[in-house]
C-alpha cells in the first residue's frame, strides 16, 4: 500500500498504524516538513515531501505503482471549491484507483464562519488568529459524486458518531 498524506501535519499514523511494509509520504509546507523532522524521521519508505499540495510536483514523487490511499485531513476546508475539484481531478488521472479518505466541513457552518460575530468568536473563545479561514463546504459526504462519474462514495463518519465521552455542549449531540 503506498500512502500519501497531504497537509500532513504532525500526524503519527505512520508510527501508530506501520506493519513494516508501508510506502509513505508526507506532504505539506516547508515550514511543516521541517518541524515535523524534529520529532520524526524520514527511512527508506516515509518521505517528507516540502511544498503546497496545488504545486504538483509532488505527484511526480509519489507514482510508484498502486494501490494508493490518499489522507487529506484539515486541508479542503481551506482551499477553494476550484482548488479542491482540480485536485481531485489531476489525482483521478494520475493515481487510477485512489481511494481518498478526507476530512470536509459542512457548507452550513463554512457559511456561518463568514459571518463577522463568528470570526470574532473563532478568534476571541478558541483563540484562532486572522488568516487561516475556511473556504470550502460540502452539503455532504456523497458531494464529490457530482462531479465525476469516477468518484465513488463510500461511507462518512462525523464526530458525533462515536460513543466516546464528548467535552461540555457536545454530549447533546451523543
Amino acid at each position: 500500500m503506498k500512502i500519501k498524506n497531504i497537509g500532513c501535519g504532525l500526524d503519527t499514523r505512520f508510527e501508530r498504524i506501520d506493519n513494516g511494509k508501508l510506502k509513505w509520504f508526507d506532504i505539506d509546507f516547508p515550514e511543516v516538513i521541517k518541524l515535523r523532522g524534529r520529532f520524526m524521521n524520514e527511512n527508506s519508505r516515509r518521505i517528507f515531501i516540502e511544498g503546497s499540495i496545488l504545486n504538483l510536483r509532488w505527484l511526480g514523487i509519489v507514482k510508484t505503482g498502486g494501490p494508493y490511499l490518499i489522507l487529506a485531513e484539515g486541508v479542503f476546508m481551506y482551499l477553494k471549491k476550484d482548488d479542491v475539484k482540480m485536485l481531485l481531478s489531476i489525482i483521478n488521472h494520475e493515481l487510477p484507483g485512489a481511494e481518498l479518505v478526507c476530512e470536509v466541513t459542512n457548507r452550513y457552518w463554512v457559511d456561518k464562519m463568514e459571518s463577522r460575530y463568528m470570526q470574532w468568536k473563532f478568534k476571541r473563545q478558541l483563540g484562532m488568529k486572522g488568516g487561516a479561514v475556511f473556504t470550502f463546504g460540502v452539503p455532504n459526504g456523497s458531494y464529490f459524486e457530482e462531479w465525476s462519474e469516477n468518484y465513488h462514495f463510500l461511507d462518512e463518519w462525523t464526530y458525533f458518531d462515536d460513543n466516546e465521552k464528548k467535552l461540555g455542549l457536545l454530549n447533546l449531540f451523543s
